[in-house]
This record gives structure tokens, C-alpha cells and sequence, in this order.
């Protein structure tokens, strides 16, 4: 039984894996990108956007279940939540490394909720404490 899964995004619906117990599918409402997690060692990721020329694939560390995934705008750095009490990075910008770097939530007991990218090097934290505001400086994660 062929079974095809799509979220229609726009007039060419966008493809992909379905969820299941090794698969994993989020969508970023901001960059309308759906991204397919899968996990087993490493963990490939597949990116998919309105356009086929948005399409991204690549593998990542597997440093546990993903909770959350998304790129900045123009996708510059990639945001993963794995625990509640931070959010890990990877630089995507080009020329320079792709380096890993993570940031915790600046209030003590703060759990990140979700985060939101407003511009391609500004994040937004929602926590159960409140909301929480930084800007990345630099491919290696100087945090202001």
C-alpha cells in the first residue's frame, strides 16, 4: 500500500517521510519549511520548502530526541532543542565552519517552551518564566 504524506504549502504540495518511531516531522511556521528528523546514530535531517531550491539535507551528531528544529531566516543557523533547559546551534553561513555551540535559558529554573527566530541571527526564548531576547554574534556563538 503506497501512502503519500504532504503538507500543502502552496500550489506544489511539499513531500515527506511520515512520522514514526524513527522519523520524526516538524514544520517551521516562520521559513514554512518541514523538516524530517531521522534519528538512529546519526541523525540525518531532511529540510523541504515551498521551492525545491530551499531543499536541505545533512546529517547532525545524535545527542538525543529532538523536541524542536529550526533555521534562522535565510537559513544561517539552525536552532535544536533537545532538553528543556537550552538550545544547541549550528553555524550554516558560508565560508565559515559549522561550528556547534549551545545557550541555556539566562532565568535560573527557566525551561524553554519554544523559540522563535526574528531575524537571521536574533532568537526569541519562551520560557515558563517569561520570554528571553538574544542576538549571535559571529559564526562561533558570542551571545549579546
Amino acid at each position: 500500500m503506497n501512502e503519500d504524506y504532504y503538507l500543502e504549502l502552496c500550489e506544489n504540495p511539499v513531500q515527506f517521510e511520515h512520522a514514526s518511531s524513527v522519523n520524526n516531522v516538524f514544520f517551521d511556521e516562520a521559513n514554512k519549511q518541514v523538516f524530517a528528523v531521522r534519528s538512529g546514530g546519526a541523525t540525518g535531517v531532511v529540510v523541504k520548502g515551498p521551492d525545491d531550491k530551499n531543499s536541505v539535507a545533512f546529517r547532525m551528531d545524535d545527542k538525543g530526541e529532538v523536541k524542536c528544529i529550526k533555521f534562522s531566516l535565510g537559513n544561517k543557523i539552525l536552532a535544536v532543542q533537545r532538553t528543556p533547559k537550552s538550545v544547541d546551534f549550528i553555524n550554516f553561513i558560508p565560508d565559515f565552519p559549522h561550528i556547534e555551540f549551545s545557550h541555556e535559558c539566562k532565568t535560573k529554573n527557566a525551561s524553554v517552551l519554544g523559540f522563535c527566530w526574528t531575524n537571521w541571527n536574533e532568537i526569541v526564548f519562551i520560557t515558563d518564566q517569561g520570554i528571553e531576547f538574544y542576538q549571535v554574534h559571529g559564526p562561533t556563538g558570542t551571545w549579546v
